[in-house]
């Protein structure tokens, strides 16, 4: 099974190398379907994050 990190930034990265040329304007980004998803995936990745970040410090 792959890595969630590695899951994140891979619909990052498809996300970040689209764009809509129909406006004439490189990177205009637009909240499609897909982007939804990618700004959901950024979301959990700040979360799972900062958990393991309190987890660590707990740890100490």
């Amino acid at each position: 099974m792959a890595d969630i990190f590695d899951i994140y930034f891979r619909e990052l990265i498809d996300a970040c190398v689209e764009f809509d040329e129909a406006d004439g304007e490189k990177n205009n980004y637009k909240r499609t379907p897909r982007r939804k998803r990618v700004i959901e995936a950024a979301e959990n990745l700040i979360r799972v994050r900062r958990a393991q970040g309190t987890s660590e410090a707990t740890d100490a």
